[in-house]
Formats: C-alpha cells, structure tokens, sequence
C-alpha cells in the first residue's frame, strides 16, 4: 500500500468551481437570451404576417364595398330601366288609342266633307255616338252642314227624339231630357259647318234603338231635312 500525499490547493479549486459556475452561467445565459430572440423572432414574423393580414382585409374589405356599390348601381338602373320600360308601354298603348280614336275622327269627318253638297237648308250629316264609363252613360257628336252659293247663315234649333223600349214597351224619350252635360236647347246660327257634342245619360232599363232628329228654323218651322239614325249604326 502506497501512501499518496497531494498538496491542499484550496485557491486553486475555488478558481476551478468560479469557472465552473461561470460557465453554466454563461450557457444559460446564453440560452435565455437565445430563446428570447427566437420568441422575438417568431413575434416579428407573426407581427409581420398579421400586418399583412390586416392590409389585405382591408384591401378586400375596399373591394367588397365598391362591388357592393357597383351591384345597388345596377339594382337601381335596372329598376329605372323597368319603369321606364312600363311608362313606354303605357304612353305607346295610350298613343295607339289615340291615333286610333283619330282615325276613326278622320273617317267621320271625311265622309261628311264627301257628302256635303250645295243645300237648301242646314242638315244634319254626322251622328255618333259611344260609350263612357258609368251606367248608361254615353257621348255624342252632332256635325250640321250648311253649303250655299250665298254664304248665308243658317239659324234654327234641332229637335231629338231618343225611340227605344222601356222593359218591352216602346217609349220616345226627348233628347233635351237626358242630356248630361252640352248644350240642350240644341239651338244653332252658323255658316258652312256647326258641332253639338256633349254626353247623355239614360234611364234604367231603357233599350235605345234608334233617333229621330228634325231641324226647326228660326221661326220655328220645320225644314224639308229629317233623319232617323239607327241606334247601333251610330254607336262607336
């Protein structure tokens, strides 16, 4: 057995421990502030990914708002494009009436200038009639010509009578008494042409079927002319 004898070095040894514990320190450390960049680095780059998160939501958000502008733009043309469709319709409905009411005006008043013809007194040579709105409810139109070589007047007064049936027994009914609205003494002073036209309203359940007209003169006395018109004949 050997005896080993070392020296006692304790400043050696606390030199060596002081290191030691340096060390660790050191390498834990270093490993703190390791991962404290690699957190912080990670904090960037997420930082970084949600800023650009933000920026495209809000460039999206943008986009959205302008689309949803854009589609209420073109809600509303659309809509207006839909009334104005409908305002079209309806003014080209309403001008097809009239130029069909005209052309029926037309004809009438043709075929009275076709036969007006030097007279001996004022006639009647257009009558018509059509329906309104409302029970017996009617409008009339009455053309009188007077053509002579002097230019005179003709002065008088008409007198109508409506024939028809009141629940199958005939009945005459004076004009005057179911006029409406117009003239009703049907009195007349004019050269060339003269129109009465105003409406009518009938009693119930009276069937019209036809008009017996006679011209009077300003003294009363009847002309030569005398026209009945059938009721459905005139009747527009």
């Amino acid at each position: 057995m050997k005896l080993v004898i070392r020296p006692d070095r304790p400043i050696r040894k606390i030199f060596v421990y002081l290191t030691f514990f340096l060390a660790l320190g050191l390498v834990f450390l270093f490993s703190i502030d390791y991962g404290h960049w690699r957190s912080s680095a990670r904090e960037l780059a997420l930082n970084s990914a949600y800023k650009a998160l933000l920026v495209e939501v809000r460039t999206l958000s943008g986009e959205n708002a302008k689309l949803h502008k854009e589609i209420a733009k073109l809600n509303r043309a659309e809509e207006i494009s839909a009334h104005l469709r409908e305002e079209n319709h309806t003014e080209m409905v309403r001008l097809q009436d009239k130029v069909a009411l005209l052309s029926g005006e037309l004809d009438f008043y043709r075929d009275i200038v076709r036969s007006s013809e030097v007279d001996n007194g004022p006639k009647v040579r257009g009558f018509r009639i059509k329906n309104l709105q409302g029970e017996g409810r009617f409008g009339y139109k009455i053309v009188m010509t007077f053509i002579n070589k002097q230019h005179k007047y003709a002065e008088g007064k008409l007198n109508l009578v409506l024939l028809g049936e009141l629940e199958g027994v005939g009945k005459s009914i004076n004009f005057q008494e179911v006029v409406e609205s117009g003239e009703k003494s049907f009195k007349f002073k004019f050269k060339h042409f003269h129109l009465f036209e105003g409406t009518i309203r009938l009693p119930e359940r009276f069937t019209p079927l036809q008009i017996q007209v006679l011209v009077d003169n300003k003294k009363g006395r009847k002309y030569d002319a005398e026209n009945t018109f059938d009721w459905a004949s005139i009747l527009n």
